[in-house]
């Protein structure tokens, strides 16, 4: 269980299993919990609202949130008086850990899948202490910070040039779109959701600190600002190059610090470019593009000249279909959970 973290990550928790081989340490942060009832049971206790309230309202702080020991000790815990009912669950949380097995497997393979198509397998990224670059180079870039110029970031697309062809995301796109900010005063307790840089992963959408905003107001932005169906979800500030295929209908509105992209599938499958651009080649490119000394952007200039691999039709399509399947897999997870 988390013991520190923003709202709502203190008290999150997670079954852990460890072979016999292996050894296992954790930092102060985090709380081990070794049950006298199954833990199975227990993981899906503690998953539910109330416990999380409970670790909540332990919690101390402001911005970062800490709970101690004692306060996890006293979370107060409901036993099923029905053998029958603990044996259900113990059995769905059971399938749940099956599928998420699954899920993280099938990711592995399209990983693997890429990494071997981009000749990338075994590349680790090395920093150099110190290297130079031609002033020209500067100007053409307009960037005279030293980070951005590490050998590190020209080697990787020089090595991928070597094996696929390589083409700037601007040349694959149909559309792109930013969304909108509505100002802090705007956000309510519940209502319609206002989707943030921080609700977005590689995974979907996650539920961290969610704001809400009014009916009226949803109404009048979702013409312009709704996500739909198949569009591309790329975050360009705070954790840029997240990228995510949206597959289900969202009834809310997405933040400036995210971009609505329609891809030309007549040239690349969407959800390979989305694994692309999560993966080291893209991650590596974003890492070197982005700017902000508080606050990381990425500029739109520079999302469409993003370097993307394209391999053969076929690979494409059994990347995207691996993808597919683990998202697929996440979420039958997510339900029995």
């Amino acid at each position: 269980m988390t013991m520190t973290g923003d709202p709502p990550d203190v008290g999150k928790c997670n079954l852990i299993k460890i072979s016999n081989d292996e050894t296992l340490a954790f930092n102060q942060r985090v709380a081990k919990v070794s049950a006298k009832i199954s833990p199975y049971y227990l993981f899906a206790y503690l998953s539910t609202e109330i416990a999380r309230m409970q670790s909540e309202r332990s919690a101390l702080g402001i911005r970062q949130r800490n709970v101690g020991i004692n306060d996890l000790k006293n979370i107060r815990v409901v036993l099923p008086s029905s053998n029958t009912l603990r044996l259900t669950i113990d059995n769905l949380v059971s399938q749940y850990l099956t599928e998420l097995e699954n899920s993280k497997s099938l990711y592995s393979e399209a990983e693997n899948l890429l990494l071997e198509g981009l000749g990338l397998k075994d590349f680790k990224p090395k920093y150099e202490l110190s290297y130079t670059a031609n002033l020209s180079k500067a100007f053409g870039a307009h960037r005279v910070d030293a980070e951005y110029f590490q050998p590190i970031y020209d080697k990787l697309v020089q090595q991928v040039a070597t094996r696929v062809e390589l083409k700037p995301l601007g040349n694959l796109l149909l559309d792109i779109k930013k969304g909108i900010e509505v100002g802090g005063e705007q956000y309510q307790e519940d209502g319609k959701p206002f989707i943030r840089v921080s609700n977005l992963s590689v995974d979907g959408l996650i539920k961290r600190d969610q704001k809400y905003i009014s009916e009226p107001l949803y109404g009048e932005l979702a013409k312009h600002y709704k996500p739909k169906i198949g569009e591309l979800l790329l975050t360009k500030d705070a954790t840029p190059g997240v990228a995510y295929v949206l597959k289900e209908l969202i009834e809310g509105i997405v933040s400036s610090g995210i971009l609505r992209i329609t891809i030309d599938e007549s040239q690349v499958k969407k959800e390979y470019l989305a694994f692309c651009i999560d993966s080291i080649i893209g991650k590596l490119q974003v890492e070197r593009n982005g700017g902000g000394s508080v606050i990381t952007h990425w500029k739109p200039g520079q999302i469409k000249r993003l370097q993307v691999p394209l391999l053969a039709n076929e690979t494409q399509h059994r990347i995207a279909s691996l993808i597919e399947q683990s998202h697929e897999a996440r979420k039958k997870a997510k339900e029995l959970l």
